[in-house]
């Protein structure tokens, strides 16, 4: 699913992806985000958001959940997107999770329960940050 709102004429804006699977968690980030301006695309699990990000190109950065269903978790996603994406930011979080599974290849990493709006402001400043000049 991908929903977007262009809020800064003269740009384009830029695209993450939320690879969530509580859905309700996942649809507040992703309103808020839109809210921002910011393109969106949502994934259920980890594979999922590998199908989309070797389909979209312009995803310059992935927010994901850990602990997420199927044979691939956050972390695999985190290094998938580390060998075959290395530009893209990654911003984890997990309510469980143990410190020692985090490196520098996966990412900055936020707690839960964390404050909602705290994380769609971080995630879109990081995006804002990417941000391209429109080129049509």
């Amino acid at each position: 699913m991908v929903e977007t709102q262009d809020a800064d004429a003269g740009w384009d804006a830029p695209a993450v992806l939320i690879a969530e699977d509580e859905v309700l968690i996942r649809f507040a980030i992703s309103g808020s985000l839109l809210d921002e301006g910011i393109t969106v695309y949502e994934a259920g699990s980890a594979a999922e958001a590998i199908a989309l990000l070797e389909a979209e190109p312009e995803i310059v950065l992935v927010f994901t959940d850990i602990c997420m269903p199927g044979t691939l978790d956050g972390l695999d996603l985190a290094r998938w997107i580390h060998d075959h994406r290395p530009t893209l930011s990654v911003v984890l979080t997990s309510g469980d999770v143990r410190k020692s599974e985090l490196t520098d290849q996966t990412g900055p990493f936020i707690a839960k329960p964390y404050d909602m709006q705290s994380v769609v402001s971080y995630i879109a400043a990081l995006a804002w940050s990417r941000k391209k000049p429109r080129t049509h």
